[in-house]
């Protein structure tokens, strides 16, 4: 064959900040070592590869001999190493000192591991905006990959885009490889010969053209059902050795060889995007599932593939503002992220701070798709414990006084003020915007945040769940392909919340309000406390901190509005952890109310049906049952959460005494093995029935102490 085509091969692999050892151990049996060993078998075949921060870090400390043999791969000048931010960030996410700081980490890492400098990086989720390209720039980097639709969304009508493309921001430049689509899909799914026939249909006499193969590595060995297709029943010897029969037309490049060879197609301005699943899973539920609509309703008329380069799907920032969860992640990522780059410079302090932050910075938690993400609570948890971390190690550096600290801002970066306190022993932050919530406690010894909840909400995957359309499937394919489902009652447990899972959430229920209806917010609520906005105002008496935060709102009965102000006040003391929370309800109607009045608290302990986790009950610590197990009690005056793997009790006592709900709350949500339940968090409602006089207050009292054990 006298035509000729260079072929470059890339995989991106990847395990997030605080994912289980387990789930390392698992990917690099199944996947990592046995497609590195099966590559060593063909000299003549080159690649380029990509691993993250969390991997290599993983690889050091448990199998160094793979990173052994990485090197020798990488000495041979068969591999080249590709570069990227280390913890694998959404480098829109980060302030420019962190994506250039996370890059030069990764090239630091390079350089002294492999002897190489890195030309190229690996954008995370390739979530593109032209402005990071000074930054790339910036930090050294030649060469980006994306998708071809990125460059398809900017107006390039090849079905094939046989080569790379030139960029620029602000005067710094910037080559960007596009990845095929059709290889992402026949490779590795289709047989062999179907992806070596595509490529010999664009090989040319002058053999100008280079194609680019490049995706996630665990789609070999790691994906669901993929190791026995990959390496049991050999499809990656036999896709290698089609490429080897083939070399004489079909000659395989890294990309650093490939940008040496080939001259830019030409200029390019790319629009915000990512890969097109991704804009699609960005969009609300119900724009995503009309998106559906229409490109389903294009492709009966064989319209979708002319169109879909117009249907763009949201852009990756969308996430910030459909999960409040994410945002507020994010909000306190900057947050420290502002407190570390204001420590010395080149200090030890800084040091072991920066690198807590941007482990803090991995993507995984801050979104969702058809992987977990943001619904696993361990990857929010990793997030948290890193952020708080940092955040202690920034503010002893600071040689600020240990009286109780508060500040006005707004964190969470919603328009409206939140009031973070900082006892030394606990942080937390409230938003009288939102019901007066308090939406963070972290519990600083133990660097735990026990309100990384989430909240139950519709996916547009819920659509197929619900309409009874999910099955299952043995095929191997791309997890894209269809919903599945791991566990058959899911449908019947899709629950939605209409307010946030946090703390101190003011509940006025209609009477006769059963648990069940309660926890699966399927209830009557009076009041117009919820998520409704609080005055408020600080207060410091010595080492005692008072926040006080007041609504005069009203209940909503049958006879008609009835006025009722509530008032919560929340104490703090220098050193404590513990809150005194004083609650005060005033009938400013002129008739008696009779109220049944709730104040809910959720709880995010990890595991609902671990045996080391658990609730108490009274003073007598009467063990009633693990997360999982719904309670309902008459009367108590003490009630507590028990994580004996955090080594921490969390306690509710209550004046009076009060009846108590507590419950689990599982979301219905996908991974890549099919949409199933995942426990959150632990709600528990301490309630009160009483008759409000005009005018005449009534006092609950509550106080809120974790008990290291």
């Amino acid at each position: 064959m006298s035509k000729k085509i260079l072929f470059a091969m890339a995989l991106h692999n990847h395990q997030p900040v605080g994912n289980f050892d387990f789930v390392f151990e698992d990917a690099y049996q199944k996947c990592y070592k046995p497609f590195l060993d099966v590559l060593g078998e063909y000299p003549n075949l080159a690649i380029s590869l990509h691993y993250s921060g969390p991997l290599l870090d993983w690889f050091g400390d448990n199998h160094p001999e793979f990173i052994e043999n990485l090197k020798s791969l990488v000495k041979s000048g068969r591999v080249e190493i590709i570069g990227g931010a280390y913890y694998e960030p959404i480098l829109p996410l980060l302030p420019s000192e962190d994506r250039i700081g996370q890059i030069q980490m990764q090239r630091e890492y390079t350089k002294k591991t492999f002897g190489c400098d890195p030309a190229g990086a690996w954008l995370a989720e390739r979530v593109w905006e032209q402005a990071l390209v000074y930054d790339l720039a910036e930090a050294g980097v030649k060469y980006t990959l994306v998708d071809d639709s990125h460059l398809k969304f900017a107006g390039c009508r090849s079905e094939a885009i046989t080569g790379y493309y030139i960029t620029e921001d602000r005067g710094a430049l910037l080559n960007v490889f596009p990845m095929d689509e059709k290889l992402r899909y026949f490779i590795p799914f289709r047989n062999p010969e179907e992806t070596v026939e595509y490529l010999s249909g664009l090989a040319t006499e002058e053999g100008d053209r280079l194609m680019v193969y490049a995706d996630d590595g665990e789609k070999f060995g790691s994906w669901p059902q993929t190791y026995k297709h990959i390496f049991e029943d050999g499809w990656l010897r036999r896709f290698l050795d089609k490429i080897t029969e083939n070399a004489d037309w079909l000659e395989t490049v890294t990309l650093s060889d490939g940008l040496k060879r080939l001259p830019p197609v030409g200029k390019i301005y790319i629009p915000d995007a990512s890969y097109r699943e991704m804009m699609a899973w960005a969009l609300p539920p119900e724009a995503h599932e009309e998106l559906e609509d229409i490109e389903e309703e294009l492709a009966k008329y064989g319209l979708f593939n002319r169109g879909r380069f117009f249907l763009k799907g949201g852009t990756w920032r969308n996430f910030q503002a459909r999960y409040p969860e994410a945002s507020e992640m994010y909000g306190k990522m900057i947050s420290v992220s502002k407190l570390v780059s204001a420590m010395p410079a080149k200090s030890k302090k800084r040091a072991q701070a920066k690198k807590l932050l941007y482990q803090a910075q991995c993507n995984c938690p801050y979104w969702h798709g058809v992987f977990g993400g943001l619904y696993l609570p361990h990857l929010r948890q990793a997030v948290y414990e890193r952020l708080i971390k940092a955040e202690t190690i920034a503010g002893n550096a600071s040689g600020k006084p240990n009286s109780v600290k508060f500040e006005v801002n707004d964190r969470n970066l919603d328009g409206h003020n939140e009031i973070e306190v900082d006892t030394g022993a606990a942080r937390m932050a409230f938003k009288p915007n939102e019901g007066a919530h308090m939406f963070e406690y972290d519990l600083v010894d133990k660097a735990y945040n026990v309100l990384a909840t989430l909240t139950r909400r519709r996916e547009s995957y819920h659509r197929a769940v619900l309409a009874n359309s999910a099955k299952a499937s043995n095929n191997v394919g791309s997890i894209h392909d269809a919903v599945r489902l791991r566990d058959p009652s899911v449908a019947q447990k899709i629950t939605y919340d209409w307010y946030k899972k946090e703390s101190l959430i003011d509940h006025f229920f209609k009477q006769g309000t059963q648990l069940k209806a309660f926890s699966r917010c399927r209830f009557g609520e009076m009041g117009d406390f919820v998520n409704m906005p609080y005055e408020f105002d600080v207060k410091s008496d010595g080492p005692r901190t008072t926040l006080r935060m007041v609504r005069h709102g009203a209940l909503w009965l049958d006879e008609g509005k009835r006025l009722l102000m509530v008032e919560k006040t929340v104490s703090f003391e220098d050193g404590k952890p513990d809150m005194a929370i004083q609650y005060t309800i005033v009938n400013e109607d002129k008739v008696p109310l009779d109220v049944d009045f709730g104040v809910e608290f959720n709880f995010a302990l990890l595991a609902g049906d671990a045996p080391d986790r658990y609730y108490l009950a009274g003073e007598d610590r009467r063990n009633i049952g693990n997360l999982s197990t719904p309670v309902d009690i008459e009367s108590t005056d003490a009630f507590g959460a028990v994580d004996e793997w955090k080594g921490v009790e969390w306690w509710l006592r209550f004046s009076p005494a009060a009846g108590l709900w507590a419950f689990p709350v599982h979301t219905a949500s996908m991974s890549e093995y099919g949409v199933e339940l995942v426990y959150q968090c632990s709600s528990v409602v301490p309630r009160w029935h009483f008759t409000l006089a005009p005018g005449r207050p009534q006092r609950l009292d509550i106080t809120y102490a974790p008990v290291e054990r």
